[in-house]
């Protein structure tokens, strides 16, 4: 089986759900600014936060950090960018199975996050874990193509192996 690299390290996302739900984000609060104490009732902020620790298939694949990040960015999120706890979805090893960080369950909150965010909702992403690259996978229109034939992606509690007759790791969130 071929080697493959995999990146270690936080990936964090600011996005609007142009990207899952076709809504915008307005702008990055600045720390302890009036926008960052602003009311529940405009713009409200989400996060869903993951922290990929342990990984089921994969022995010598386990990180520390993720779990650090996820707590850490809530803290900043909730004291210093006016983020409400009940916003914050979080999905790290050790709570229940509910919240561990498998692909399944990041899916599910993706999907919760675009049907409970709204147009000009601002919205944090944090996968922190493995990470890498495959060729790309499913692109049908041409505008869809990537310039470097590549798909970033993320691996889950739960990431399978190489497939080699897929050329894809299997089991994994793609970024698309």
């Amino acid at each position: 089986m071929p080697s493959r690299a995999f990146i270690t390290g936080s990936l964090i996302i600011a996005i609007g759900l142009g990207l899952i739900a076709g809504a915008y984000v307005t702008g990055a609060a600045e720390p302890d600014s009036k926008m960052a104490r602003h009311e529940e009732s405009e713009n409200p902020r989400h996060a869903l936060l993951v922290g990929c620790t342990k990984y089921f298939n994969h022995e010598g694949w386990q990180l520390e950090g993720p779990a650090n990040d996820v707590q850490l960015l809530r803290e900043v999120l909730t004291k210093h960018f006016g983020f409400e706890s009940a916003n914050i979805t979080t999905l790290v090893d050790g709570i229940d199975d509910q919240h561990s960080p498998t692909k399944a369950n990041i899916r599910r909150e993706f999907e919760n996050l675009a049907a409970r965010a709204h147009d000009r909702d601002q919205i944090v992403v944090l996968l922190s874990g493995h990470g890498s690259q495959q060729p790309e996978q499913d692109s049908t229109a041409p505008s869809d193509h990537k310039l470097d034939g590549l798909d970033e992606i993320f691996l889950p509690a739960d990431a399978g192996e190489w497939d080699e007759g897929q050329h894809s790791v299997t089991n994994v969130i793609l970024d698309h």
